[in-house]
């Protein structure tokens, strides 16, 4: 709001000129200075820094404290013949790691345990899927992890040496999407070949005549499950090829490299399709090998970038800790109602099955 004095020597009229031009919105703003005018409407950056809110990186620790309990008490049955947890009745709190990834799925699940009575307490921490199993393995610190690759052979012997009984549960698919400038006109579709060469030439031309002179920039996010899937399937492993590509710059978080895309048309990245559904705006996704992340390219995996989600726990744990078992429960039970909200993707009603299964066999449960 502009401020204006006036001077009683003016004429009623002048005086009335002047209150009427001060009061008009906006008439001394320039149009560069509103994201919702004709020049701006189609800017990436100005579309990235009206969703940046939701694109921040998670907090490393963040502690959700329950609100009251409500007397709403879940009947729904699965397939097989699964227990039904009543949150009002589960005490105790619980400390949670793994990717940020599957945090959004992490906050609906516990959101809905919340609404429906849970008034305990649960630590959300995303340090990394590495570090979190190293301390899981190595301290047995968390009550769950939730992982967007099994653990390795190496971290399952961590485990044993430590006593902890590692125990998965499969709960959904993630896909990564090769994401450009949302401006960028000439790249919509590669193959597995082309981006082997996207990742590692010097210009978009070297990779197609018909495409730009200019310098291809890359942005990838890394270190974790997510890099080390896109270069094991483009590169066969040898991440070097493309670290080592000139204009390469590495991130340690989407919000960043996402910044840093939506204001550079010849640049290129990939995302976790749950954090590119809230960069959508800013950034489009590139068709692979003829096909886009759905749940049916998913399951008959001819979406060549798709991986699955797991819940991670002690056995020794689950069996011994009422709050741990229940949530896993509650977990399974809700996961397909909830994931594809959160931009990830659900398996099949007989896979979900099997995760009850094992939960019923470890936790003794006549079927």
């Amino acid at each position: 709001m502009q401020l204006f004095r006036c001077r009683s020597i003016f004429p009623l009229v002048s005086w009335l000129v002047l209150v009427l031009t001060a009061c008009q919105p906006g008439l001394n703003q320039s149009n560069n200075d509103s994201p919702d005018t004709a020049s701006n409407a189609n800017d990436p950056y100005v579309q990235f820094k009206q969703e940046r809110a939701s694109l921040k990186p998670i907090i490393e620790t963040s502690s959700i404290l329950a609100p009251p309990k409500t007397n709403k008490i879940n009947t729904e049955q699965g397939k097989v013949n699964f227990p039904q947890v009543q949150p009002l009745d589960v005490e105790g709190n619980l400390l949670i790691a793994g990717t940020a990834d599957i945090f959004p799925l992490n906050q609906s699940i516990y959101d809905r345990f919340v609404k429906l009575g849970y008034s305990g307490l649960i630590n959300f921490s995303t340090i990394g899927t590495d570090e979190s199993i190293k301390l899981f393995c190595q301290s047995g610190k968390f009550d769950l992890l939730t992982l967007a690759r099994p653990l390795q052979d190496a971290e399952l012997a961590a485990c044993e040496t430590n006593g902890i009984e590692p125990l998965n549960f499969l709960i959904g698919k993630d896909a990564i999407v090769i994401v450009v400038n949302r401006q960028n006109d000439f790249l919509s579709k590669v193959t597995i070949p082309m981006l082997a060469d996207i990742f590692t030439k010097n210009k978009w031309s070297d990779v197609n005549p018909n495409f730009p002179d200019k310098s291809i920039e890359r942005f990838p996010v890394g270190p974790g499950a997510s890099f080390d899937l896109v270069v094991e399937k483009v590169l066969a492993g040898n991440s070097d090829l493309l670290l080592n590509a000139t204009n390469t710059t590495l991130y340690w978080y989407e919000d960043p490299m996402i910044q840093r895309l939506s204001t550079n048309i010849y640049g290129v990245g990939f995302l976790s399709n749950s954090v590119f559904k809230k960069a959508s705006n800013s950034l489009k996704s590139i068709v692979v090998n003829g096909t886009t992340p759905k749940s049916m390219s998913l399951a008959d995996k001819t979406y060549p970038f798709e991986r699955s989600l797991y819940i991670y726990v002690n056995q020794k744990q689950l069996t011994s800790k009422p709050q741990l078992s229940s949530f896993v429960n509650f977990y399974l039970t809700h996961v397909n109602e909830e994931i594809e909200e959160t931009g990830l993707f659900p398996i099949s009603q007989e896979d979900l099955d099997k995760s009850k299964q094992k939960w019923l066999q470890v936790m003794e449960v006549t079927k």
